[in-house]
């Protein structure tokens, strides 16, 4: 029998990795660099822990999470996102004595039951920060900076922020109402989903993609005549920094995300590269989720969150302009006949203990063929060892781009490769 993948994964093959590691060591470089520290949580968590940080009304809870039953009937579920388990952690770990703010980043792998498309699938990677303990609007405009500088070392350069504030719970409460009273004139043309929002949460009408509802929105109330002195005051100390930082933004009032745990400032990234789904990065401030829905104490706090998939989707355009690990050997080296195998393996550890790309004919494969493999692997350099070239201890080195040969001794290999000699080849 034959077996695929399931819907919705994807094998992540070398030549991706290749690219997937320059843009894990750099967003991990400056994370370090922004005074973060690393953090590993289970992707198996109890599924009340969503339920009651995502919303139990969320398209997350409601269509996607995948849910099992362990041997001891606990509800469990393949983590969908990553904020809760941090702050599941954050509380059991007594992170919560720590200095403030306690600033920690993540890779980890996610599930969601969701439609597969460009560059989103339901078993994906995601890379995000959390910084806990911080009211300040600097704090905002730091992570939001993090997130900046990150998206710049990867040589991204057509990309825009978008910045919005959903103000607290006491003034997005009025404005809640007034979404309400604006989208039942407008009930009857928006989608399923969205008749149900109108009744759990208004706010996540203005994140539908349906064209219908995209054009009710057009002319819904906008949030900001309904904030309060203190979100105001937040959310212009956040712009002011911003511009002190000199990153450019676009205050978009349509902008919501859709977890309901976000409050105040709500921001993404998006690249025109991707088409529709063109949101590379998104975050914003959760003051409430640790005190208000896991029984935690009181916690100000902000993170944002990257699909390596759509990430490193982007950056295939931009390989030679990134500083990528080389599969490609250096050396390719052939054997035939008597203990030349063996001498190869030899030879191939002495220059592989210095790092250098070394493939090895295992199977000792006839010269013509050696010959194609050697250029088809990409291999700099060919090396042929048989019986003679053993008895000797004399080899030929040849330039598989210059034809050129350089003979030399089996024991002057090393230092050949290691001096930087083959340049003369």
């Amino acid at each position: 029998m034959k077996y695929k993948r399931v819907k919705g994964t994807r094998d992540i093959l070398p030549q991706e990795w290749i690219l997937r590691e320059v843009v894990i060591d750099v967003v991990r470089t400056t994370a370090y660099s922004f005074g973060y520290g690393e953090i590993t949580t289970p992707i198996l968590e109890e599924a009340g822990l969503f339920i009651h940080s995502v919303g139990d009304a969320s398209d997350i809870v409601t269509k996607e999470m995948y849910t099992l039953v362990d041997k001891a009937g606990r509800d469990l579920v393949l983590i969908p996102e990553g904020t809760a388990g941090i702050c599941r952690a954050y509380i059991e770990s007594k992170m919560t004595v720590w200095p403030k703010p306690v600033k920690l980043f993540y890779f980890q792998r996610l599930f969601r039951y969701e439609k597969p498309q460009k560059g989103r699938y339901r078993e994906f990677s995601q890379f995000g920060v959390e910084c806990f303990g911080s009211q300040s609007p600097t704090a905002d405009a730091e992570i939001i900076s993090l997130a900046h500088t990150m998206l710049k070392k990867l040589h991204f350069s057509s990309l825009t922020l978008h910045i919005n504030t959903l103000g607290c719970d006491a003034c997005r409460k009025e404005y809640r109402e007034a979404l309400v009273r604006y989208f039942l004139s407008f009930e009857s043309t928006l989608c399923e989903d969205c008749q149900n929002r109108l009744k759990t949460n208004p706010l996540r009408i203005l994140d539908c993609k349906n064209p219908s509802c995209k054009q009710c929105v057009a002319d819904a109330p906008k949030i900001h005549p309904y904030l309060c002195d203190v979100c105001k005051e937040h959310f212009q100390g956040v712009l002011g920094c911003l511009d002190v930082l000199k990153i450019p933004y676009f205050v978009d009032y349509e902008l919501v995300r859709g977890l309901d745990y976000y409050t105040q400032t709500v921001f993404e990234f998006i690249s025109q590269d991707l088409g529709a789904q063109g949101t590379v990065l998104g975050g914003g401030r959760y003051d409430g989720l640790i005190e208000k829905e896991l029984d935690g104490p009181p916690t100000p706090a902000i993170g944002f969150a990257m699909g390596l998939e759509r990430i490193t989707m982007l950056l295939e355009t931009k390989r030679t302009e990134l500083p990528l690990r080389t599969i490609d050997p250096m050396l390719y080296i052939a054997n035939f006949g008597g203990n030349t195998a063996t001498l190869s393996l030899q030879i191939a550890q002495d220059l592989r203990q210095n790092n250098m790309n070394v493939l090895v004919d295992l199977e000792g494969k006839g010269m013509k063929k050696v010959f194609e493999t050697a250029e088809k692997r990409n291999a700099k350099y060919l090396l042929v060892i048989g019986e003679e070239e053993e008895k000797t201890g004399i080899v030929s080195i040849r330039n598989l781009t210059t034809r050129e040969n350089k003979e030399l001794e089996i024991s002057a290999i090393p230092s050949f490769f290691l001096k930087g000699d083959q340049n003369e080849v």
